[in-house]
């Protein structure tokens, strides 16, 4: 204990004073506007005050009386409600609306954490990753989803550009744990798996590193099996969800946008074809490629996985472009030059959310598919530029879309 003090110290000493301060004031800001917000109800909050009251009630062994069949229909693997249990016995006076948003809240934090440590391996001088940490924290969306709507999408995330940043530093088993434990709290989670179907393909990932993945989510499962929980429902709480809505979307503006959910019956598996494919094209376009996979690569390379998998897999909730959002921000300012990337990204998914949060409709569905559609165009060219450089035109035309440059890894420096 006395060396992790120790260390840590020595960490805060190298922080220059102004840094310090912007540190301080940017984060208390931050937690201020969450706070405000904490007592907003959501349409979510009846069923997840089910769960956090049935936590209150009976404890830990709650963990093995909450599933898909009791009331509240709780369709998540248990470690949610494990960290719902540590906020019960930490704060137990907390209103149920604030102690579910505690979880969320502390997530955030995490992210913009490894926000901050994937930006900083590029600019290990100056203040750019502390910019990217604040532009991160006070995103609308970020803000919105764990303050104001209390989900969870904020632990998900966390635990993905967790991952992230551990594959960026070659630490793969680190990265496997963390994807481990991102697929441990919520499907979404499998946005990001192509991206590492690539890297297990390209050989930069083991087939042992991989197997830690479902081993992590096997132990995490222990507990509430032990607690009473059945061994069939928990680890097979996934294929539960793939049949749970049986509609193209849900007020999430993707490719099936335009479709009536009258037709989803008939073309329900002609959309999983599409999203395979989809997937097998990203896939097997990345493996040809002879381009290296540099830092550089890699941060593209992800935000695509996890644009893309929403835009072309049915069933999807307005809030799933939440790990695209997050992945925006960081590859916007890891590269400058596509800053607009993050700002589009991210206003195409505030004018989604505030249709459910606010019942507030400012631009019509139509019109952030198309935007959405725009999106996935253009990360798709920038993607083929970038891993084919010699067989795709880029002219010198500052209204042409470049290719990133894979050449920015080494650390840069900004003067202060």
């Amino acid at each position: 204990m006395k060396k992790i003090i120790t260390s840590i110290y020595l960490k805060i000493k190298t922080i220059h004073l102004d840094d310090l301060v912007l540190v301080i004031v940017g984060i208390f800001l931050a937690l201020l506007f969450r706070y405000f917000t904490r007592s907003f109800i959501s349409g979510d909050y009846l069923q997840n005050s089910i769960w956090y009251d049935t936590v209150k009630t009976h404890g830990f062994s709650a963990v093995g009386l909450l599933n898909v069949n009791t009331t509240g229909g709780y369709n998540y693997p248990p470690l949610y409600l494990y960290l719902l249990y540590v906020v019960s016995i930490l704060f137990p006076k907390l209103v149920d609306v604030s102690a579910l948003k505690v979880v969320s809240v502390t997530f955030d934090l995490v992210e913009a954490l490894f926000v901050y440590k994937i930006i900083r391996l590029k600019f290990q001088q100056g203040p750019i990753p502390y910019l990217a940490t604040f532009a991160f924290l006070f995103a609308p969306t970020i803000l919105l989803n764990s303050s104001v709507w209390g989900q969870t999408d904020s632990i998900t995330t966390a635990f993905l550009l967790a991952s992230l940043y551990f594959i960026l530093k070659k630490q793969n088993w680190w990265a496997c744990l963390a994807f481990g434990l991102a697929f441990s709290t919520k499907f979404q989670s499998i946005f990001f798996a192509p991206f590492l179907l690539v890297l297990l393909l390209k050989r930069e990932i083991s087939w042992k590193q991989i197997l830690l993945i479902p081993a992590v989510y096997f132990v995490l499962c222990i507990p509430a099996w032990i607690a009473g929980r059945p061994i069939w429902d928990l680890l097979t709480i996934y294929l539960y969800e793939t049949t749970e809505f049986p509609s193209f979307e849900l007020n999430f503006p993707n490719l099936y946008y335009q479709l009536p959910n009258s037709l989803f019956s008939f073309f329900s598996r002609d959309t999983l074809v599409i999203a395979v494919g989809m997937i097998f094209l990203y896939v097997a376009g990345i493996y040809k490629s002879r381009v290296k996979m540099t830092r550089s690569a890699l941060i593209l390379l992800a935000l695509v996985s996890v644009v893309f998998m929403p835009y072309f897999l049915p069933r999807m909730h307005d809030r799933y472009l939440y790990a695209g959002d997050a992945l925006s921000i960081v590859f916007g300012f890891y590269f400058p030059e596509f800053f607009l990337i993050p700002v589009f990204i991210n206003l195409l998914s505030f004018f989604i959310y505030e249709n459910y949060l606010f019942q507030i409709s400012n631009v019509p569905g139509y019109l952030l598919q198309l935007a959405f559609t725009f999106v996935v165009i253009y990360l798709g060219k920038i993607t083929l530029t970038t891993l084919y450089p010699g067989h795709t035109t880029v002219n010198n035309s500052a209204d042409d879309l470049k290719p990133v440059d894979l050449q920015e890894d080494n650390p840069s420096s900004l003067d202060r």
